[in-house]
């Protein structure tokens, strides 16, 4: 019998089919296998032929039902799990070598081994993070206030930062410290050696990869430990760390940090000054008090002394009427004293909290 292409070709798929049925009373019909999809994207047709499932280098041929794809939601470059069974496939479609596909019964996203191990180290830093209680510190309420901010070797929101500072800056100082702020050992190094009132922790945005380091347990460990007063702002809203949680204030940016620095300082400079007018008051109303109580003796001293008749009642009644005097004017200045202290008392809570 002489055969044709095809017809060879069909004899070759045949006994590759009987080849793979001999194996399904030891394997079991149905095979499963996990990687990462390649393009996905449906065409106008009922199945996907000859799509791709990667692990690294390696991978394998799909055919999958359209309506596998689309009802369960499946996007290009996802790790997904595919159930199905092998099928032989030999025709001008593969230039006529013999290839292996899995025809797809079944297929459903799933977390790669990458994506798992990001999970467990995950789970692993907010155990860490939860035992740290990092606590919350307040806001330090000085007349001089000194600042440290750690921000990136060539920092574009070193300026910005600063510019926010401008308004207070005769009653701060400054220092800055310079690190690489992808560098996990020399960030944490530099937070265990700075000093001063308030930390910064500053730099712009990027890709999520680059703000990994504020994930890891030696840097929020480091920041947790700090004695003063903790801040970061860290690239744009969007970027969320594990820092932003142990800091006792997190800006959305490094502008929007230095900004809320500036305005509690200010408050506290507002209320210092209040203050100062209200102790000036004091003193004011002291000295008055002191006037009456003296120009009350002088009239004493001057009020002659009479025999008993009947205008001694008279006379007791300006010493009455004088010590009603002194009395409503010590009322007066303890209210007042009182009022000073509970309005600067809530005041002052207000702005530490």
């Amino acid at each position: 019998m002489i055969y044709t292409i095809n017809t060879l070709n069909q004899l070759f798929k045949s006994i590759t089919e009987q080849a793979i049925n001999l194996t399904k009373d030891h394997h079991g019909h149905l095979i499963q296998v996990e990687g990462e999809i390649g393009d996905v994207t449906v065409k106008n047709y009922a199945t996907l032929f000859g799509v791709k499932l990667s692990q690294g280098t390696d991978y394998v041929s799909l055919d999958i039902p359209k309506t596998l794809i689309e009802g369960n939601s499946i996007y290009t470059k996802q790790y997904v799990k595919v159930t199905g069974t092998i099928k032989p496939d030999i025709s001008s479609y593969t230039h006529n070598k013999l290839q292996f596909k899995i025809d797809v019964t079944a297929i459903q996203a799933t977390e790669s081994p990458v994506q798992s191990e990001k999970h467990r180290e995950n789970q692993e830093r907010v155990q860490k993070l939860l035992n740290l209680n990092p606590g919350s510190r307040s806001f330090p309420l000085k007349e001089r206030l000194s600042i440290t901010y750690i921000t990136g070797i060539h920092s574009k929101v070193e300026d910005d930062f600063n510019n926010a500072l401008l308004p207070i800056n005769d009653f701060i100082q400054v220092k800055p410290v310079y690190v690489s702020m992808l560098d996990k050992d020399a960030i944490t190094k530099t937070i265990t050696e700075a000093k001063g009132d308030i930390l910064a922790i500053i730099r712009g945005g990027g890709s999520a990869s680059e703000f990994q380091v504020f994930n890891e347990p030696e840097v929020m460990t480091a920041l947790a430990e700090f004695k003063g007063y903790r801040t970061v702002g860290l690239g744009h809203a969007s970027d969320a760390t594990y820092c932003d949680l142990i800091a006792d204030f997190s800006g959305d940016t490094p502008t929007q940090l230095a900004v809320d620095i500036r305005e509690k300082y200010e408050q506290y400079l507002k209320l210092l000054k209040d203050r100062m007018q209200q102790n000036q008051q004091i003193q004011n109303l002291n000295q008055q008090v002191y006037g009456f109580k003296a120009e009350i003796e002088r009239m004493k001293k001057e009020t002659p002394i009479l025999a008993p008749t009947r205008e001694i009642p008279i006379q007791k009644n300006t010493n009455s009427k004088a010590g009603m005097v002194i009395n409503a004017v010590l009322v007066i200045v303890v209210i007042y004293l009182a009022y000073t202290y509970i309005f600067n008392h809530h005041a002052i809570n207000q702005l530490i909290q």
